[in-house]
């Protein structure tokens, strides 16, 4: 159980789901630089866990965490997903403090003597769109890998997108072991002139 709880914890920064089917194998929740956002937000609602917003996100936290620590192949994303949603407040509430975080410098215009602004402010966009490049390359990577076209049945859709093609004109004759090994052939092959036939017949 203590190894299934580090697991379900370790879904946001360190491990994720391996599972290739829900994920890039091993990808955590936040990459590594949304990580001390996330990081620093769950510190400042832990300060402040009395108070009804943050219990709330916490208990959120804990309380959805359940059933990913009580499965099999903990982390699992799937039985995480009640908690996905209430997953992304600490990460922006450490967004929040960094980009207002009053220590940090601050560009003025030398003329009127406004702000321009600050290094947090910068931090925070340059955190934000490393975040995102890193998100796209990632998968970018997991929707192009053979891997992924084989769990998402892409020969099914490939095959039914060729078959719609070729019974325009012609009536195409097809196994019908296909149409039992992949239940969404009959919803992807949408032309009339298609005729399953069994090789043992």
């Amino acid at each position: 159980l203590w190894r299934h709880i580090g697991r379900g914890l370790g879904l946001f920064i360190w491990r994720g789901d391996t599972i290739l089917r829900h994920n890039p194998a091993g990808r955590p929740l936040f990459d590594l630089f949304m990580a001390l956002p996330w990081l620093g937000g769950i510190f400042y609602l832990l300060r402040r866990w009395r108070q009804p917003v943050p219990f709330t996100i916490l208990l959120w936290h804990l309380v959805m965490l359940g059933p990913t620590i009580l499965a099999e192949d903990a982390p699992h994303f799937l039985r995480a997903s009640g908690l996905l949603p209430v997953a992304m407040l600490p990460a922006a509430v450490g967004l929040s403090q960094i980009w207002s975080w009053n220590k940090l410098p601050v560009w003025k215009n030398q003329s009127t003597g406004k702000n321009l602004a600050s290094l947090g402010a910068v931090l925070v966009l340059i955190l934000g769109l490393v975040s995102l490049l890193t998100t796209i390359r990632d998968y970018q990577r997991y929707n192009h890998a053979p891997e992924t076209a084989y769990l998402f049945e892409a020969a099914a859709r490939d095959m039914a997108a060729a078959i719609n093609a070729d019974s325009r004109q012609d009536v195409v004759l097809v196994e019908e072991r296909y149409r039992q090994g992949w239940a969404s052939i009959p919803f992807l092959v949408t032309a009339p002139n298609v005729r399953y036939i069994s090789a043992e017949a």
